[in-house]
């Protein structure tokens, strides 16, 4: 009998967290069981059933999945936060050197002064930096909660991110000043928001279908 609780006690421990109501129904039910073999038994089929609960290949498909999307969403995030610093460190250098630094071997540039130069760069709305900014933000915390399986919170954050990149496009088309994105990319921002929010609705499903799960005969 002390075997079979050691038993049932790993079993607990394997068990996925969604699933700690089977572990103490297997609990209850060892202790009305008199005979140790039985015990015994009952309590390696625990172990056998906590094991498929955590290996199950449809657990393994959805952890691939998520992991998978986190890290596409996470490099999208890097790229884009490379892609603002990389205009930080042009106006830096156009500030510092003038034209005698690297950005002024750059042919967009090519017969104008410093001032010229950042006179241009300064014509870029503050309103769409800012939403350049947020999306960028905006991929991170989506990566941060497929890590942590926060999977409404994630819905709204995707779909603050195609409001802003929805209303930065229509924006962008309507003026005519210079951006560090044309408005003719939009899309592809909608359709990385909008596969985040796909992406959320099927992970959240799916799991909810592991959970709705019959659990298996011990």
């Amino acid at each position: 009998m002390t075997l079979a609780r050691l038993l049932l006690r790993h079993a607990t421990a394997v068990m996925p967290a969604g699933r700690r109501d089977w572990a103490d129904g297997m609990a209850a039910e060892l202790l009305i069981i008199d005979q140790p073999r039985e015990a015994l038994a009952f309590a390696g089929g625990c172990v056998l059933a906590a094991y498929q609960q955590r290996i199950s290949p449809m657990r393994i498909a959805l952890a691939f999945g998520r992991f998978g999307t986190m890290a596409v969403t996470l490099l999208t995030a890097g790229v884009h936060a490379a892609f603002l610093l990389y205009w930080v460190a042009i106006l830096n250098d156009l500030k510092t050197h003038g034209m005698t630094g690297w950005v002024g071997r750059f042919p967009v540039f090519r017969g104008m002064s410093a001032e010229q130069a950042l006179a241009g760069i300064g014509l870029i709305p503050a309103w769409h930096v800012a939403a350049l900014v947020t999306m960028t933000l905006g991929f991170a915390l989506c990566a941060w909660m497929l890590a942590h399986r926060h999977f409404r919170a994630l819905i709204l954050t995707a779909g603050a991110g195609l409001a802003i990149n929805t209303g930065n496009a229509l924006a962008m088309k309507a003026t005519q000043a210079p951006y560090l994105v044309h408005h003719e990319i939009a899309w592809l921002y909608s359709l990385a928001f909008g596969l985040l929010i796909l992406a959320a609705a099927t992970f959240m499903l799916a799991e909810r279908h592991l959970l709705a799960r019959a659990p298996a005969t011990a």
